[in-house]
């Protein structure tokens, strides 16, 4: 008897909102759109109470440590790709600046708010103390610039 009162009353409240929304309405051309809408909540609301059944969407579990690992993935790669990129604009700096270097690397660190820290650059240059100056001016002087003779 619980379940006929709880789909009657569903149907009479589906019922009521689709007599409300139909006068709300602004134009016809929405009215096939709205009786679709309500009619599929009619039939929803009448069905629930005979499945005793939650129609509800279950909720998205997503794991910790799968969104943890994707999230360092993709900082490693960001790290990786800053890294190619400030050795690369460093080059071209010590170019402009009349140093020859065959190679320079950067390593850096990036914080969770998005600092970029650079820790370390290695150098293999012909003139090694003119590149650590240029790089001391254009970096700061507590950079740690190491002379690599070999890659």
């Amino acid at each position: 008897m619980e379940t006929c009162r709880q789909a009657a009353l569903c149907a009479c409240a589906v019922s009521l909102a689709y007599g409300i929304l139909s006068h709300l309405m602004p134009t016809e051309r929405f009215a096939k759109q709205l009786r679709l809408i309500l009619t599929l909540l009619l039939l929803i609301a009448l069905i629930q109470p005979f499945l005793r059944q939650d129609v509800s969407l279950p909720a998205l579990a997503i794991q910790e440590d799968s969104q943890s690992a994707y999230t360092q993935q993709y900082t490693q790669a960001l790290t990786r790709q800053t890294e190619a990129h400030l050795a690369d604009a460093l080059l071209e700096q010590l170019e402009a600046a009349g140093v020859a270097c065959q190679k320079v690397q950067v390593e850096i660190h990036i914080d969770q708010q998005g600092g970029i820290d650079i820790r370390e650059v290695r150098l293999q240059c012909a003139d090694f103390q003119a590149a650590v100056t240029q790089l001391h001016r254009t970096l700061g002087a507590d950079i740690t610039i190491t002379e690599v003779d070999v890659w």
